[in-house]
């Protein structure tokens, strides 16, 4: 069918399945307005071929209030599968929101942002290949803090700009078990970052048990970047942070990999398995500042050694 931008509140949509009921055209779109929204088993593809970040031609765009869910969906030529903000008030942000068992692809920019305050929200068990900006990310935008974001049991391919999963800013935030291949330029398998002058990080954030392979690109923020990657671009990155039990396999560049300018505290690297590495396991860039403690790791068949620290002593491994 062709179909107009549908607005959703208080409403559930279920299809006969995701190969049975497809929604066609250039306004084949959900616009978010309110709570308790659940759409399912169905397909949308759209017309998207180029990119208007003010334009809101993404499958599902806005806000869902609370309780909201999305499961068994197919998505594709959108600019973004879903952009989820709050743009009307503090009372509109989307809180408890559910992406399962979906599959995202061929996008022009993120297959999901939970952005602007989006909280207690997951994406779980859901597919994304080929999208052109982070496939799963949250941003604490305007200086609104997400917390409490879980993207866990996920499958990532070939992200063609940017990341396959990123965290900027926001409180008590998780990357959990997901497995994530083949970025293609400015794409590290999981990034953590200050940039786009998110909202500080709080609480604990938290990088565990996922399965990088083939991620860590080129990039205009510096010739090369970490399978695991953490920018300190426009604020410290000073509570907690915890990369732990991941397993990293023919990183392009290095393992893991820490950009400043500004400062990285309190960071634990533990019981992460670094096998294959175009350069370091672990590399500390020279803008890099404060400190990281470091244990446990497995580094092997790394063409520069275990570690690299470019910096005058402006960083400290413990």
């Amino acid at each position: 069918m062709n179909s107009d931008r549908i607005s959703l509140e208080n409403v559930t949509i279920k299809g006969a399945g995701m190969w049975y009921s497809i929604l066609t055209g250039l306004y084949a779109q959900f616009e978010g307005q309110g709570s308790n929204c659940k759409v399912s088993d169905l397909a949308i593809f759209g017309e998207t071929d180029h990119r208007i970040d003010e334009s809101p031609d993404n499958a599902f765009n806005g806000y869902f209030g609370k309780g909201s869910e999305f499961r068994n969906l197919w998505v594709e030529h959108e600019k973004c599968g879903f952009w989820i903000a709050n743009y009307k008030s503090l009372t509109d942000i989307t809180d408890g929101m559910v992406i399962s068992g979906c599959r995202i692809r061929n996008t022009m920019a993120d297959g999901v942002n939970y952005a602007r305050g989006t909280s207690n929200s997951i994406v779980e068990l859901t597919h994304l290949r080929n999208t052109g900006d982070d496939a799963l990310a949250t941003w604490s935008q305007d200086s609104i803090a997400c917390h409490n974001i879980i993207f866990r049991y996920n499958t990532v391919q070939l992200p063609w700009l940017a990341n396959c999963i990123a965290i900027y800013g926001g409180i008590d935030n998780k990357v959990e078990n997901n497995l994530l291949y083949d970025g293609v330029y400015v794409c590290g398998g999981v990034n953590i970052s200050s940039n786009f002058r998110p909202a500080p990080f709080g609480g604990t954030t938290s990088v565990t048990g996922n399965t990088i392979v083939r991620c860590g690109t080129e990039s205009y923020v510096s010739p090369n970047i970490g399978a695991i990657w953490i920018y300190c671009k426009d604020s410290n990155i000073d509570s907690k942070l915890i990369v732990k039990d991941n397993n990293i396999y023919d990183a392009t560049y290095s393992g893991i990999s820490v950009h400043g300018p500004m400062l990285l505290n309190d960071a634990v690297f533990s019981n992460n398995i670094i096998d294959g590495a175009g350069t370091c396991g672990i590399d500390i860039k020279t803008d890099a500042m404060g400190s990281a403690t470091v244990s446990g790791n497995s580094i092997k068949n790394t063409n520069s050694g275990n570690f690299c620290d470019q910096t005058s002593k402006s960083f400290r491994l413990k």
